[in-house]
């Protein structure tokens, strides 16, 4: 029965099935507030949020519940399983809603599948027995994620560190948090948005003020001043103006980098920064 609902969906073409995106779904405004939660981080440049999120909540409470009791019933052929494919995966003990990014044989042999979940903004790694066929119904509902950029911040040094995203993730975790959107990118499908930190009912502090009073990053709003001494030969030459807004909110959720910050700054102790940042940094030779 289950193979029947999804039949429709697998005899489509990839290309023409695409789950809503809840940024088209929303009248968003500059200057309104919105109560929200981050969903995930990469950096304060690169952030997804949901608005929704008791809405989300209670789907991804309805959507386990349906795929504990169910998942035998909605497994999917290897041979079914391709880039651009809407799927239900199994990651750390629950059920999501994913968007296959990526398909590679590991050197075991073993098919390794990389994911975008589309509610949290995260990618995870799949293997094909943890990869399931997605209810029909839960085509139609949009994704509940929404690219996001902190306002008025940037790093201390070049590149964001991960002391400045372990604080900020402390922030975010330790208290309810709204938005208000500074600007809205329609090309991007991306807000600028200023978190406020809501430690009670009367007080709301502002996450950027906060960040940079405690000098873990620097305000736009002043000038930028970094000076290289002169004469001195650079190894690479930048091929961006703002370093720290790379990788992009498009290049993480289609796995064309590593997907955290830590697992980057491991993989340059031994990969050339042109080679696993081909878009930002070119070898002088």
């Amino acid at each position: 029965m289950a193979a029947r609902h999804y039949l429709k969906h697998i005899n489509k073409k990839i290309e023409d099935l695409k789950i809503p995106d809840f940024f088209d779904k929303e009248t968003w405004v500059c200057g309104k507030t919105y109560d929200v939660k981050v969903s995930h981080i990469y950096s304060p440049s690169v952030i997804w949020i949901v608005t929704k999120h008791r809405e989300l909540n209670l789907f991804f409470k309805v959507m386990n519940q349906f795929y504990h009791k169910s998942y035998k019933d909605w497994s999917l052929a290897e041979e079914k399983i391709q880039k651009g494919l809407y799927c239900t995966v199994y990651v750390d003990g629950a059920f999501y809603r994913a968007l296959v990014k990526q398909i590679s044989l590991t050197t075991s042999g073993v098919v390794g599948i990389k994911v975008f979940l589309i509610d949290f903004g995260s990618l995870a790694s799949v293997t094909t027995e943890n990869i399931f066929q997605l209810k029909e119904s839960m085509l139609k509902l949009p994704c509940f994620c929404v690219r996001a950029s902190l306002w008025n911040i940037k790093p201390k040094h070049v590149m964001w560190q991960q002391e400045e995203i372990n604080r900020l993730s402390e922030l975010v975790k330790s208290a309810s948090t709204v938005a208000i959107v500074d600007f809205i990118d329609t090309n991007l499908k991306t807000l600028r948005i200023r978190i406020g930190l809501c430690e009670n009912n009367l007080n709301v502090t502002d996450l950027s003020e906060k960040l940079i009073k405690e000098c873990q990053v620097n305000s736009l709003i002043k000038k930028n001043v970094n000076k290289i001494s002169r004469g001195k030969k650079l190894k690479y030459t930048f091929l961006v103006k703002h370093q720290y807004l790379f990788p992009s909110h498009y290049e993480l959720e289609n796995g064309l980098v590593p997907n955290s910050l830590t697992l980057s700054e491991q993989l340059r102790e031994t990969v050339p920064l042109d080679k696993l940042y081909p878009f930002l940094y070119k070898y002088n030779t």
